[in-house]
C-alpha cells in the first residue's frame, strides 16, 4: 500500500532545510538523474550540470540543490559525493553579480517590427521634444 502524505503536514516547517552545493570532478557522462542516485535523498530540487552542447558531455561541474527530510544532514549528502568520487564545496553567490532585473522593458519593444530606416529614424527622435 502506497504512503500516505497527510502524516508529513503536522511536523513543523523548520525541520526542512535546503543545502545548495557545487560539484566538481564529474564523469563526462554525469547526467541529472544520476545526481539523485548519488546524493541518496529523496528530494533533490535542482540540479544544473554544465555540458558542452556540441559534443554533449558533462565538462565536469554542476551545482545542485537539495531538500533535507527528517533523517538526511549535510554530512550525509556530501559524503556520498566524496564516496563516489567527487568534489563538493558549499555554494557562495558573487557579490558582484547583478541580481535579474524584471519589470517593464524599454519603451522601444515596437522597434522589432520596424524596418532598418524606422528604427534608425525612431532612434534619433527627440524623446521629449523642447519647445522654442
Amino acid at each position: 500500500m502506497g504512503h500516505d502524505a497527510t502524516r508529513y503536514y503536522d511536523k513543523p516547517a523548520d525541520q526542512k532545510q535546503i543545502i545548495d552545493i557545487d560539484l566538481t570532478g564529474l564523469p563526462k557522462d554525469f547526467d541529472d538523474a544520476r545526481v539523485k542516485e548519488v546524493a541518496n535523498v529523496k528530494h533533490v530540487i535542482s540540479s544544473e550540470i554544465n555540458y558542452d552542447n556540441f559534443l554533449g558531455h558533462c565538462k565536469g561541474d554542476g551545482r545542485v540543490k537539495i531538500r533535507l527530510n527528517e533523517g538526511e544532514t549535510v554530512e550525509i549528502v556530501r559524503a556520498n559525493f566524496i564516496r563516489a568520487g567527487y568534489q563538493v564545496k558549499s555554494h557562495v553567490e558573487d557579490p558582484r553579480k547583478k541580481p535579474a532585473m524584471t519589470g517593464p522593458g524599454k519603451d522601444d519593444t515596437s522597434s522589432k517590427f520596424m524596418s532598418a530606416k524606422e528604427r534608425r529614424d525612431y532612434a534619433l527622435q527627440t524623446k521629449a521634444p523642447v519647445v522654442f
